[in-house]
């Protein structure tokens, strides 16, 4: 991490360092989970045997907390947690999530010495407000979610990552479409502009610029 930090410095100068963030990824607790055992076990046992869920949310939890201080450690800025579909998928119970990933979630928050970001693909407009109180600074979302519902969701618990679409916009889309949904995003409220999901190759650079330049020209204009 160390040499990829000396690499990132050397790409954008010492004077635009503390401008742009080095944020790291790591998969979060329960994406583990579902690699260690399956996606179905770690559904039935979620609703039939949630002992055996909480003894590999806890296992998952603390490889993930040794990992992500480590990563602070190396100099890394802040960190984004992908942690699967699951929470936001309808067959995960939300007593389940109550239950048995969100304490596991706000240990790791607690522990987690750094600014942490959780984003978790598809429709999670029901679980924001759950996720929301574990602890994270920031929560990503995609284009599936409404900004204003999850606004609503959210309230001032976390700051609101998203959503421009990297598929339809972002890859295949314009530069002028790219302005147009991210500016519609900043006026739904949205704390930072980002895309729904990562980026995908091939995705043109003009459009990436874009992006950039629609949150510099929403600004320019508020001011």
């Amino acid at each position: 991490m160390k040499e990829h930090r000396k690499e990132y410095r050397k790409h954008v100068g010492n004077s635009f360092e503390r401008e742009i963030p080095l944020i790291a990824g790591m998969e979060g607790p329960l994406t583990l989970f579902t690699h260690l055992v399956e996606v179905k076990n770690c559904l039935i046992w979620g609703i039939k045997k949630p002992d055996y869920f909480n003894v590999f949310m806890d296992i998952c939890t603390e490889i993930c907390i040794e990992y992500a201080n480590s990563l602070f450690d190396h100099g890394v800025d802040a960190l984004c947690i992908p942690d699967g579909g699951l929470t936001g998928s309808r067959m995960m119970p939300s007593s389940t999530l109550e239950n048995s990933i969100k304490p596991f979630y706000k240990r790791l928050c607690k522990k987690v010495k750094g600014p942490k970001i959780l984003h978790i693909c598809g429709d999670i407009e029901s679980s924001l407000k759950t996720l929301s109180e574990c602890g994270f600074d920031a929560i990503s979302i995609e284009e599936k979610v409404s900004i204003r519902a999850a606004k609503d969701a959210i309230g001032d618990r976390a700051r609101l990552i998203g959503n421009v679409s990297p598929s339809k916009t972002l890859l295949f889309g314009t530069p002028d479409a790219v302005k147009a949904e991210a500016k519609k995003c900043l006026l739904g409220g949205v704390d930072i502009l980002a895309p729904g999901c990562g980026i995908a190759p091939w995705t043109p650079l003009a459009n990436i610029k874009a992006l950039l330049d629609a949150r510099n020209e929403w600004y320019d204009e508020k001011n």
